[in-house]
């Protein structure tokens, strides 16, 4: 009797599911008691499609470009063919993207969106797409502007494949009605090198179930949904989402609803962006860093230090342990060699979201912005303390008493300018650079991300028995009682004498090396090999306040280590570059 009963409930459960999917095929589906129209088309605020060319990464393509492009576009009505209503996703991923010792580039929607909500993003306007190099930057003006474009929020709706159909079906309703409420969303999704040997004469990618097997996943595409349409014909039914994609040849097209109940190649994830469309920044860090640890050993994780664990909960160990909490949260987006301290006599917790320095960097000189508003309003700002660490030296050693890691490096980083500016005002207050003693930071049994990073085989997680940190530190304190400086007041003139590290560094042949003078000097900038010997004379002679830019020609010279001198009266300042052909 029992086992009858059981047998009807089933056949009663298994008919329920079945008729909930044929209903994918009716138009009229409803949501919370609310019917869905048979169509839904966004795409007139999206920006036209472009082709991506070399840059490997579609995420920040479909989120930036397509996605963040579009929600600004709707919320003010904006023309998306106007390149000042499209955002660049060039603007990301050229500082933001890692780089591997063999040269390979990545970076991924997690990387793009803590980017993009810190730093904000640049019109295609302001910094025009380039995707044949990762090596054009943004200048300063176009940095303090993206700040207003900081996105607020990312939400991820994971698509399980193996979900209960029931589920998936919910949950491709709610897509649906976030559509038709006008939020827009990229998709990734599996097996794309064969969605283009699916398509028929309605552009429909349609399903294909032979390929649904296991360890059958070909490759993954980034993709961004427009609408949807009810009507429209499949190979086993009907619906499909809209999409735009960043593929030329293959523009828009639409993606058939049961992608989505496959077993094991179905979409991953599908990614809502939040914005602010109010945001205004009222007061921001300006840090000029030379010869700090480069973007490319943060990546790389290399030069790591801890100088601070804390108790967190690692599920795969299933209790709290104490973690090098730069190492568990993300190192690389985090670095802890610049760290905000204290702002009105506040101490900051050591993990924060201050400051952000992008990875793309080779020579270690970092043009730092960090938006404070978040922090502090620009009228009760009274003093914040910033502190820069450049180590020296570090090891790691592991449960079994072995290295895990360690190098011996040495330390050279300068503060070149830095400044907080108000925007309001358009002032600047000027920061006090104060040398602390070297420090050395011992810690003992916590868990490390960076640490596995050179096991070999490299792992993500590891007990680092001891670690021993020697960092030199410089305190950057801003004061509000030091008077803050009108930038219209000074004509745009320099506050001091500045000497930038050249760049690019290393360079072949050519490069180019930056001055500031306060006040009309005689200048002399001279350039000497590694024995001392003067090599070249670039200028002598008087130069009146402002800023200078100098090329030097090391083609005739041999490959090595050369100095550059700047030298005026009161002022003196030499820096190490690297000729390498």
């Amino acid at each position: 009797m029992k086992r009858g009963i059981e047998s009807k409930l089933l056949a009663l459960i298994l008919a329920n599911i079945i008729a909930v999917i044929v209903s994918l095929a009716i138009p009229s589906a409803s949501i919370f008691g609310q019917e869905l129209p048979k169509v839904v088309d966004n795409s007139a605020w999206f920006p036209p499609v472009r082709d991506q060319q070399v840059m490997p990464d579609c995420s920040h393509f479909s989120l930036i470009y397509f996605l963040k492009s579009y929600l600004w576009n709707r919320h003010f009505n904006r023309d998306p063919l106007r390149e000042e209503n499209q955002f660049n996703h060039n603007f990301v991923w050229n500082q933001n993207v890692g780089i591997y010792s063999d040269g390979a580039h990545f970076s991924a929607r997690e990387a793009a969106f803590l980017f993009i909500a810190s730093q904000g993003c640049a019109s295609v306007a302001d910094f025009p797409i380039n995707e044949l190099t990762e090596e054009i930057f943004p200048g300063l003006e176009v940095r303090e502007k993206a700040l207003s474009y900081r996105s607020k929020r990312l939400s991820e709706i994971q698509i399980f494949p193996r979900a209960d159909s029931l589920v998936v079906y919910q949950q491709l309703l709610a897509l649906k009605d976030s559509l038709r409420a006008g939020n827009c969303f990229t998709v990734g999704i599996r097996m794309y090198d064969y969605f283009f040997d699916l398509s028929d004469d309605n552009n429909v990618y349609n399903w294909y179930k032979g390929k649904d097997e296991p360890n059958s996943w070909r490759n993954s595409h980034s993709v961004t949904v427009t609408g949807y349409n009810d009507t429209i014909k499949t190979a086993e039914g009907r619906g499909a989402f809209k999409v735009i994609n960043s593929n030329l040849d293959y523009p828009e097209f639409y993606l058939d609803y049961n992608w989505f109940f496959a077993r094991y190649n179905g979409p991953d994830w599908c990614i809502f962006l939040e914005e602010d469309f109010t945001y205004k920044p009222e007061l921001w860090l300006y840090l000029d860093l030379g010869s700090a640890i480069t973007g490319e050993d943060i990546f790389c994780r290399k030069n790591i230090f801890v100088d601070a664990v804390f108790a967190g909960y690692i599920w795969r160990l299933g209790s709290d342990v104490n973690l090098d909490f730069k190492d568990l949260n993300s190192y690389f987006f985090h670095p802890n060699f610049v760290q905000v301290r204290k702002i009105n006599g506040i101490e900051i917790p050591v993990r924060n979201e201050i400051v952000f320095v992008p990875l793309h960097n080779h020579d270690g000189n970092h043009k730092i912005l960090a938006d404070l508003t978040d922090y502090v309003r620009a009228g009760d700002f009274q003093l914040m303390e910033v502190l820069v660490c450049d180590p020296v030296s570090a090891s790691f050693v592991g449960a079994d008493d072995s290295i895990i890691y360690s190098y011996t490096r040495e330390a050279r980083a300068s503060v070149n300018e830095t400044y907080i500016k108000f925007a309001d005002t358009n002032q600047r207050l000027v920061g006090r650079v104060v040398d602390l003693p070297d420090t050395t930071v011992i810690c003992e049994n916590f868990y490390s991300v960076p640490a596995a990073f050179h096991l070999t085989p490299p792992g993500d997680l590891t007990l680092v028995k001891k670690s021993v940190s020697t960092f030199k530190r410089k305190l950057i304190v801003f004061d509000i009682n030091d008077g803050v400086t009108g930038v219209e007041e000074d004509s745009g003139f320099p506050q001091g004498y500045v000497l930038n590290q050249n760049y690019p560094n290393p360079f072949n042949p050519t490069t180019e090396i930056s001055f500031a003078l306060p006040n009309a000097s005689h200048v002399t900038l001279e350039v000497f090999n590694a024995l001392g010997q003067k090599v070249a004379t670039l200028v002598d002679e008087k130069k009146g306040a402002g800023s200078y830019q100098v090329r030097w020609d090391g083609a005739g010279f041999p490959s090595g280590v050369y100095f550059y001198r700047l030298e005026t009266q009161g002022f003196t300042k030499t820096i190490k570059m690297l000729l390498m052909k």
